[in-house]
């Protein structure tokens, strides 16, 4: 795991990498990541890379911003993947990034329902007073 602070890096650096996001397509993978690490590290954070490297639990814990335990727990779970190297075990850095790339996507798709959660209790509301309504006999 490489960590690039972000008081290592220049903003002539910076502005070398916004004019080579500017030359690749807008829609492209790569420019969204370039855009992401440059954007990031001019707002002052580090930046983690862990490209094709393997991660001990204790680094992946730390990018993933849980505790250890809990790491454990969803390497035995199967919801982490990972290798045993003697007694210990390793992650593959990709299969952390794609674990909160998912978690990510679970958080924002439970914090909608919650969000629409009033409109669709009156949806069913309205839903269920049409019904009765309906099948009611007229009182004329």
């Amino acid at each position: 795991m490489d960590l690039l602070t972000a008081d290592a890096v220049t903003t002539a650096e910076l502005d070398t990498v916004d004019s080579v996001i500017a030359q690749l397509p807008a829609d492209s993978r790569l420019a969204e990541t370039l855009k992401a690490v440059s954007s990031g590290v001019r707002s002052g954070e580090d930046v983690v890379v862990t490209v094709g490297k393997e991660l001990t639990p204790s680094q992946a814990a730390k990018i993933l911003k849980l505790s250890r335990v809990h790491l454990y727990k969803l390497m035995d779970g199967g919801a982490l993947p990972f290798v045993r190297v003697g007694r210990d075990r390793r992650l593959k850095a990709i299969a952390v990034v794609r674990y909160e790339e998912e978690r990510q996507t679970q958080q924002l798709e439970l914090a909608e329902r919650f969000a629409h959660a009033d409109r669709d209790r009156a949806r069913l509301i309205d839903a269920a007073v049409a019904e009765r309504t309906a099948a009611r006999p007229n009182d004329s």
